[in-house]
C-alpha cells in the first residue's frame, strides 16, 4: 500500500478542510487505497522546504507556499506571497505535470479551488457534503459573513471549528478533524457527536472571556486599532474581536506572544463601509516586507521569541503606517466629496 503524504497549512479551517477533501478524492475518485499521513505546516522564522519532509510515495502540498521540489506530486494554494522567491515561480512554470499544480490568488479559499480543479480536470464528483463544506471554506477564508458577531460569538459549528483549529496543537485531534471530515460528514454533523459537542462548548466560553479581556487593552486611533498580547503566552487570539468592539475601525494590528514564537497579526474590517477594493491597503505585500506573507486584506509575520523588541517595533510600525494611509485616505475621500458638493461641509457638520 502506497504512502500519501499531506503537509498542509496548520491551524487553519481552510487548510484541514482541504487535506479532508483531497484524502476523499484520492481514495474515491483516483480509486486508491493508500496510507494517509498529514503534517501541519506554519509560517515560522525562516521556513523553507527540505526534500527530507516529502516522505511519502505520493507527496502533496495544501494551502501553503510553493513547494520547489521534484518530490513533489500534487499543489494547490491561493496564498498571494506564495513564492518565497522569484525563481520559485519559473519552477512551477516548467513543471512536466501542470495538471497537479494550481495556483489562484482570487480564489475565496483553497479548499473551494480544489473543489474546482479536481471536478473539472479529474472528473471528481461533487457530493452535498462537498460543496457544504467549500461554501464554509470560502466563507470563512474571505472573511465574508455578515456581521463579526457571527465570528466572535461562534453560534456556528463551522465558525466554531475554525477557531478551535486556529488554536489546536494536539496534532491527533487535528488529524482526527480530517478524517471525519473526509468520511462524509459535515462540520453540523460532526459537531453534534460528543466528542466534539464538549471541545466547542468550552471554545466559546474561552472566547468570551478573551472578549472581555480584550476590551481593557485595545487602543484605537484613526480608525486603526492596536492589541498587544505579548506580555504572556497565548494559545490563540479570535482576530474578529476588535471590530466586534471597535467596528467604525478599516484595521487591526496585534502582536501576541506564541509558544514557539511572537507573531504579528494585521487584518482589514470586512465590514468596514468606507473600504473599497481600489482604497484598501495591500496587508500581504504589507507583511511580506517584516518576512510575513497573507492574503490581500490579512496577513502575519512571525518573530523569534529573542526578537522581542523587533517583533514589537515592527507592529508599532505597522500600525503607524496603516493609521497614515488611513488618514490619507480619509483626506482624499473627502477632497473628493467637496468638489462633487460645495456644501459638504455644512451637510457633514448637521
Amino acid at each position: 500500500m502506497e504512502t500519501v503524504t499531506i503537509l498542509f497549512h496548520g491551524n487553519c479551517f481552510d487548510g484541514a478542510a482541504s487535506a479532508a477533501l483531497f484524502k476523499n478524492f484520492y481514495e474515491t475518485s483516483l480509486g486508491h487505497e493508500a496510507r494517509f499521513v498529514f503534517v501541519p505546516l506554519a509560517h515560522e522564522v525562516g521556513f523553507s522546504y527540505d526534500d527530507r519532509m516529502f516522505t511519502g510515495d505520493v507527496n502533496v502540498v495544501l494551502d501553503f507556499r510553493y513547494p520547489p521540489s521534484e518530490k513533489v506530486t500534487w499543489w494547490f494554494d491561493h496564498h498571494r506571497t506564495t513564492f518565497i522567491v522569484s525563481s520559485d515561480r519559473q519552477h512551477l512554470e516548467a513543471r512536466p505535470d501542470p495538471d497537479h499544480f494550481t495556483w489562484n490568488p482570487e480564489a475565496p479559499s483553497n479548499t473551494g479551488l480544489m473543489a474546482k480543479i479536481l471536478s473539472s480536470r479529474f472528473d471528481f464528483q461533487l457530493q452535498p457534503w462537498h460543496e457544504s463544506l467549500v461554501q464554509w471554506a470560502d466563507l470563512i477564508d474571505s472573511a465574508s459573513f455578515e456581521t463579526p458577531d457571527v465570528a466572535v460569538e461562534l453560534l456556528e459549528p463551522a465558525m466554531a471549528f475554525a477557531y478551535f483549529l486556529d488554536q489546536c496543537h494536539d496534532q491527533e485531534i487535528l488529524v482526527r478533524f480530517i478524517e471525519d471530515l473526509s468520511e462524509g460528514r459535515t462540520v453540523d454533523e460532526l459537531a453534534a457527536l460528543p466528542f466534539w459537542s464538549s471541545r466547542l462548548n468550552a471554545l466559546r466560553q474561552r472566547c468570551w472571556d478573551m472578549v472581555e479581556d480584550i476590551k481593557g487593552l485595545l487602543e484605537v486611533k484613526q480608525r486603526v486599532s492596536f492589541l498587544d498580547l505579548s506580555d504572556q503566552e497565548v494559545a490563540g487570539y479570535n482576530k474578529f474581536i476588535p471590530y466586534y468592539l471597535a467596528p467604525l475601525i478599516n484595521y487591526s494590528v496585534a502582536i501576541m506572544k506564541r509558544e514557539k514564537q511572537f507573531k504579528i497579526s494585521v487584518g482589514t474590517n470586512p465590514w468596514s463601509k468606507g473600504l473599497t477594493a481600489e482604497t484598501r491597503a495591500d496587508i500581504g505585500s504589507l507583511c511580506k516586507k517584516y518576512g510575513g506573507g497573507g492574503h490581500f486584506a490579512v496577513g502575519g509575520i512571525p518573530f523569534p521569541h529573542e526578537h522581542e523588541e523587533d517583533a514589537r517595533a515592527a507592529a508599532l510600525e505597522i500600525t503607524e503606517y496603516l493609521r497614515e494611509f488611513t488618514s490619507r485616505q480619509d483626506s482624499d475621500r473627502k477632497k473628493d466629496l467637496l468638489e462633487e458638493s460645495p456644501n459638504f461641509d455644512i451637510l457633514d457638520q448637521q
